[in-house]
């Protein structure tokens, strides 16, 4: 009876060559393939290496063997080991078939990938012949290319690439690859002219995207966009009814004194500049209620007052308190400005804020995306930072990855930090031992720890200032830098931020994009506020997404997928009534923010 890794061998070496594969054994197996663990992925290597010993005749070559083994390692990031089967399945046949040579490039493109070498990947894939792959590595192929061109910016191709990778009828039935589809989509900061449109065949989307970026009443539009694209994959985002219930009377719940005036400010300055810009302003009610006091009170007046829709409070323990309400007590939609653990769901209050952790969430699958497993994580050492350290951990650790963290004081040296991280010290020690038993003066240059693909800085501004060029000066020049949006303070400075060149960060796509439909109010906001700091420029902006969630909460919830264009991102809302931002990106060059992923 044949081994696992037999069995195994045999379905992929039929999948790769393009021949048929039956049976229910080869088809599991072949799935199997897709999730193998660092163990099993070693454990099969040493298989195949022991089959390829006692050959049989009519069996796969060795060649085959050793590509197999790459095959697996790769699938389970061991780029090391995999590097190592490429380099033996060289040389043992003259002249190797066509789809022997282009499987083999097609994992060497992938090594490069996951060797973060994307300009190798890149031309390695350029010299394959796609018509001498099997099925399953077509669909590699196009995956991988899909990868690359999202890597470097090129959003478009990279959407290309994922459909090619896909037939319609397979992409109907996976709705978690349309909606993963649907955020690139989302993240084209400006859509292709007409003509183009018209000519593509990304043309349903890019006619769906248009009606998504609406601010105001889309269910005509989204009627006529399904009778015309019947059928068609994107048809799972427009599902939902269309009978918009428009609200009337607004009713905001903010403190005018104590501790969160000042926030709760420019909230109200952001609801205002939105509700004064409405076409439809004459037709609507805005009223505001001081939660200084008694915020379950406040809420029962505006429902008396008639108020159709209430934004705030803003404070988190107020929010608390009227969660702790019954649903038949509150009776009228809550946009709450902030977020609760407490709060795990209630029907009729949804809950909205700038929650760092929402970033890290995007980050982390944007260094999924990315390829990166192995990182290195610098958290300032205070509540907050621990808090975030642990969020990230554990988005970090659910999709299989591994983390290095260092704590960093910012009153003190954040050399001793970079340090500690990059394990320079552990180099220097070593140096310093080889002195002592050679007895002789040594020169060496420290080395840093080789086992981290990336880092991500947990930082403010002014600390990122300074940890940035010490990474740089401690040999991790090469490493990519993630952040979130506390790097950025809103404002390009490029004198300030030259220093902060190169680091990659997430933010509301109101501060990067000068094509958001709301970027004019950005402008006003600055001409009245020049001494704004980050914090306030993004509570204004919140206070546009209030208003506008107040106003579209029915269109949320009856197409949830398709997202609402926010000042703060895109919005969703959650299954627990959660308002999700989906963030822009953008890397600081010349002390500048640049948007990644314009067209």
């Amino acid at each position: 009876m044949l081994s696992s890794a037999r069995l195994f061998c045999i379905s992929m070496f039929l999948a790769v060559t393009g021949c048929a594969a039956t049976g229910t054994d080869a088809a599991y197996l072949s799935t199997q393939s897709n999730s193998l663990g660092s163990d099993y992925a070693v454990k099969f290597a040493n298989e195949q290496i022991q089959l390829s010993k006692t050959h049989e005749p009519g069996s796969i070559s060795l060649t085959e063997h050793y590509l197999l083994s790459a095959q697996a390692l790769l699938n389970a990031h061991l780029t090391d080991q995999a590097a190592h089967f490429l380099n033996l399945s060289q040389g043992f046949e003259p002249t190797p078939s066509q789809n022997i040579k282009s499987w083999r490039s097609l994992l060497q493109a992938q090594l490069y990938w996951q060797q973060h070498q994307c300009s190798k990947a890149e031309k390695t894939l350029q010299g394959l012949s796609i018509k001498s792959l099997g099925p399953t590595t077509t669909t590699m192929y196009y995956e991988l290319l899909h990868d690359l061109h999202q890597c470097q910016g090129q959003i478009t191709k990279s959407i290309q690439a994922k459909l090619s990778a896909v037939d319609n009828q397979t992409l109907k039935n996976n709705p978690d690859q349309i909606r993963a589809l649907w955020e690139l989509f989302q993240s084209i900061d400006k859509l292709p002219d007409a003509k183009l449109k018209k000519a593509s065949t990304l043309t349903p989307w890019y006619s769906l995207l248009s009606i998504a970026r609406r601010s105001d009443d889309i269910s005509a539009e989204l009627q006529s966009w399904r009778m015309r694209w019947q059928n068609h994959p994107a048809e799972l985002l427009a599902q939902g009814s269309i009978a918009p219930n428009v609200p009337h009377k607004i009713a905001v719940l903010l403190p005018d004194s104590g501790a969160y005036a000042d926030s709760a400010e420019h909230v109200k300055d952001g609801i205002l500049a939105a509700f004064y810009a409405h076409p439809n302003r004459a037709n609507l009610q805005l009223s505001f209620y001081d939660t200084q006091s008694d915020v379950v009170k406040k809420y029962h007046q505006a429902v008396i007052d008639g108020a159709d829709v209430v934004i705030g409070p803003l404070v988190k323990q107020d929010l608390v308190s009227l969660a702790k309400s019954k649903p038949k007590d509150l009776p009228t939609p809550i946009i709450g400005l902030n977020t609760s653990e407490k709060i795990s769901f209630h029907p009729n209050m949804y809950q909205f804020s700038l929650s760092p952790e929402d970033e890290l969430y995007y980050l982390a699958k944007q260094m999924v995306s990315d390829s990166y497993h192995k990182l290195g994580v610098l958290y300032p050492d205070n509540d907050y930072g621990r808090r975030l350290a642990d969020s990230f951990n554990k988005f970090w650790q659910q999709q299989g990855g591994e983390i290095s963290s260092v704590a960093y004081d910012s009153d003190n040296d954040q050399s001793v930090y970079v340090r500690q991280l990059l394990d320079i010290d552990a180099s220097q020690a070593r140096s310093k031992l080889v002195r002592q038993l050679t007895l002789r003066k040594i020169h060496s240059v420290p080395r840093r720890r080789q086992d981290i693909d990336a880092i991500v800085l947990i930082s403010d501004e002014s600390s990122a200032r300074q940890i940035r060029p010490l990474l740089d000066f401690y040999y991790a020049e090469n490493l990519p830098v993630y952040a979130t949006s506390s790097v950025y303070s809103g404002i390009p400075d490029a004198k300030r931020d030259r220093d902060l060149n190169d680091i990659r960060f997430c933010d509301i796509p109101w501060l990067l994009s000068q094509n958001h439909p709301k970027r004019p109010f950005y402008n006003e906001y600055l001409a009245i506020y020049e001494t704004a700091n980050a914090q306030q420029i993004r509570l204004f902006a919140m206070g546009l997404d209030a208003f506008s969630l107040a106003l579209n909460v029915s269109r949320l919830e009856q197409f949830p997928s398709l997202g609402y264009p926010g000042a703060t991102g895109v919005l969703r809302v959650t299954e627990n009534n959660r308002i999700l931002r989906q963030p822009s990106w953008a890397h600081f060059k010349n002390g500048l923010p640049i948007m990644i992923n314009k067209s």
